[in-house]
């Protein structure tokens, strides 16, 4: 189930709109209140009349140069430092005197004058009604001038409240113009404006989401991504940024699903529309548009308004810790991980001490997760593209791998030492890229499965051909390797074998099985008859026949032997790890599973004198066959359900199905039921639906649709359950 974001916030930042985190940004930019010569702004100070003329003046004019020759009133003469503010002020009608022809410039400016000054300059109207100071107080509140102040009638000014008073005023459109006050004052100003990155091609430019500015002296790193009031200068250099207040929500990805986004933070799942604005470096787009690209490890974080509406959203490329190839317990070390670490593995949950020699391993601080992978290949190192010397990917046995690490890139490359033709086993990481490369043979003397052998054409460094006999081989954990050999062992295919090296070529020996293990496998207990199992068994069932000129092997997975019976003459090869728990259990075809399974159509056998031949037709799951034999035949008939044993596309078996005894009364997705009994389904089961009742034609249909209908069902096994079989087909008629 989803685990929706109604949670934990990993990171929260809130900065107060309008306080913009007292720094006064804006009014400093602009001149307009400086603070004091020692760097103190003096917030809590109050203000004089005279210290206001200065700050409205200034509002109104920016080039303003004050001049010495006025004495505007009879307590400001000419040498008063404020005098040509005074008398500009009164000019425009923005400040006045008292009745005794004085100005009081040492006064301390009240709530209501200050509001009653930016009302004028903004030309709004005192509300009616109440007394004058109220009225004053209550018109500001309205026009948005006091937001995050506190006004109290009769109350000196403070500085600090002055401040957010003008900054408020300046970002209000003056009545009956489209403009807003700023930009009056040959200023640019964009609201919502995301600051997008400083990593451009200018070293003083930054990039937002309104365009390339200038920094300015305003600029600051920590406003990156954030969202904003952005103020530009007439040079195109950013006058201010004013933060508005954000949620901030991050988390690192672990898949990118139809319904969101899967993360390592607590196992939640985050819900992001597809319309929703994207920032990542320099590229401006849509989660719709992006969300195809982002991968495991990378970080994306929520911007949010206060009401937790996702406004846009940033990723941030790769930021887990690693690869780091683990020895022993490297890994531990490598990343200072502690007991509440958590340790997944190939995608399940586990512990410290599950992780292997060789792992692959990264850390996700934010989450304290170790992720191990243990993807591994072995094969010729037989060329590199699109050159050694700067290889991106390479040729591995006859296949293309990616690399995705400096370390791989520096084995690989002309520079490490490793030649073509040169045996290797490359591991794979989180985005199954090469992380890392062995030049040594990570296990040695080991047990496999070979599939096939042959002579391969290579071409060395030097351009020229070379031959070499190689052998693939199936590992217990379904991966497959391919070495170069010192001889052709082409009478070992489908055969247990050892493998060692000896000059840098595989040498291989038959492994004949030997064991004492029997018993019901129990997945549940963990147990195989009296044997305990390892929780990371590895499982390979195979199968062994002279015909073969490849190998047939599938991996298992425990669950799926859960309460099979298994003979010894099954059981290949088992191997115990270090806590003598069975890790290791090669099978001899318990399951079936790597054969096909379907229906025979049509079947016509001839015999003349010593002549057999066949001619048959066969649904394969839904592919149509038509196989003609000669000087074999099969005991089959015309809709009949049956196994298939194919090499490629050659025809080396049929094996008719047998079918339930008892009538089936339910199906459900895992399992038939009967009257007696329930039966599990396999898998891959095909279920064929006859076309009409006079002909032998079928059609293929989803499971889901037996479920809901009411169809005559018969189902068909390849053996019974308890030795490894699974129902492989149903056919149902109306």
């Amino acid at each position: 189930m989803k685990k929706l974001i109604s949670l934990v916030i990993i990171c929260l930042l809130i900065m107060p709109a309008g306080v913009f985190a007292k720094d006064y940004d804006l009014v400093k930019s602009l001149g307009i209140m400086t603070g004091y010569d020692d760097g103190n702004f003096g917030e809590g100070d109050s203000l004089t009349r005279s210290q206001f003329a200065k700050i409205v003046v200034t509002m109104v004019d920016r080039e303003f140069t004050p001049y010495k020759s006025v004495s505007p009133y009879g307590d400001v003469p000419h040498t008063h430092w404020a005098a040509s503010y005074i008398a500009y002020a009164t000019e425009i009608g923005l400040l006045s005197g008292y009745p005794d022809g004085t100005f009081k410039p040492e006064k301390e400016v009240t709530y209501e004058e200050a509001c009653k000054v930016l009302l004028n300059l903004l030309k709004y109207e005192t509300s009616p009604g109440g007394d004058w100071a109220t009225a004053q107080i209550n018109a500001a509140k309205n026009a948005g001038i006091l937001n995050n102040v506190t006004a109290t009638a009769g109350a000196s000014l403070l500085r600090g409240d002055a401040a957010i008073m003008v900054q408020n005023s300046l970002l209000i459109k003056p009545k009956n113009d489209s403009r807003y006050y700023i930009e009056t004052l040959n200023y640019r100003y964009f609201q919502n404006a995301v600051i997008m990155t400083d990593k451009t091609t200018s070293r003083d430019k930054v990039l937002t989401s309104a365009g390339i500015f200038g920094k300015g002296d305003r600029f600051s790193e920590s406003d990156i991504l954030k969202c904003g009031d952005l103020i530009v200068d007439e040079y195109d250099n950013i006058a201010a940024f004013l933060p508005k207040e954000q949620i901030l929500q991050s988390y690192v990805v672990k898949a990118v699903l139809p319904g969101g986004i899967a993360t390592f933070d607590n196992d939640m799942q985050i819900e992001i529309e597809d319309d929703v604005k994207v920032f990542s470096g320099e590229v401006q787009s849509s989660y719709q548009a992006v969300k195809s690209d982002i991968k495991t490890g990378d970080r994306i974080t929520l911007y949010k308004d206060i009401n937790s509406k996702t406004e846009y959203i940033s990723i941030e490329k790769d930021v887990i810790e690693g690869p780091v190839t683990n020895y022993g317990s490297s890994f531990m070390s490598a990343f200072g991980i502690d007991a509440n670490t958590k340790i997944i593995r190939d995608g399940i949950p586990s512990d410290a001490s599950a992780i292997r020699d060789y792992d692959i391993c990264y850390y996700i601080k934010q989450s304290n997760t170790v992720l191990a992978y243990t993807k591994k290949k072995t094969g010729i190192y037989e060329n590199a593209l699109p050159n050694k010397d700067n290889p991106t990917k390479i040729i591995l046995s006859g296949e293309s791998y990616e690399i995705g690490s400096i370390a791989a890139f520096n084995k690989l490359s002309s520079d490490g030492g490793i030649k073509f033709g040169d045996p290797v086993t490359v591991l794979f990481g989180k985005d199954d890229k090469i992380a890392d490369v062995l030049t040594t043979v990570a296990t040695d003397n080991q047990v496999a499965y070979l599939i096939n052998t042959g002579l391969k054409e290579n071409t060395n460094e030097k351009g020229e051909k070379v031959y070499r006999y190689i052998a693939t081989l199936a590992m217990p954990d379904g991966s497959e390797i391919e070495y170069g050999t010192d001889k052709d062992y082409g009478t070992y295919k489908g055969k247990l074998v050892y493998f060692s090296f000896s000059g840098g070529k595989a040498v291989l020996t038959v492994k004949n099985p030997s064991n004492t293990l029997a018993g019901r496998f129990d997945w549940g207990n963990k147990t195989l008859g009296k044997a305990m199992l390892a929780s990371d068994i590895k499982i390979l069932d195979t199968a062994r026949y002279e015909q073969y000129r490849i190998g047939k092997y599938v991996r298992i997975f425990p669950q799926r032997l859960d309460g099979v019976e298994i003979s010894r003459d099954k059981i290949l090869y088992a191997e115990n790890n270090e806590k003598g728990k069975i890790s290791v259990l090669i099978l001899n075809n318990v399951t079936n599973d790597m054969f096909s399974f379907g229906l025979v159509t049509k079947a016509v056998n001839q015999s003349g004198g010593m002549m057999l031949m066949g001619e048959y037709d066969l649904l394969v799951g839904g592919e149509k066959r038509h196989i003609n034999t000669v000087s074999v035949i099969y005991q089959v008939y015309g809709g009949q359900p049956a196994l298939f044993d194919f090499e490629g596309q050659e025809l080396k078996g049929i094996k008719p199905l047998t079918a339930l005894p008892d009538s089936v009364k339910n199906i459900d997705n895992n399992f038939v039921y009967t009257v007696n009994s329930k039966f599990p389904l396999s898998d891959k089961v095909v279920v064929y639906k006859k076309t009409t009742d006079a002909s032998l034609d079928y059609e293929v249909i989803p499971l889901s649709e037996v479920m809901s209908n009411n169809y005559t069902v018969t189902a068909y096994c390849d053996k019974t359950m308890q030795s490894g079989g699974r129902i492989r087909v149903l056919v149902v008629t109306n």
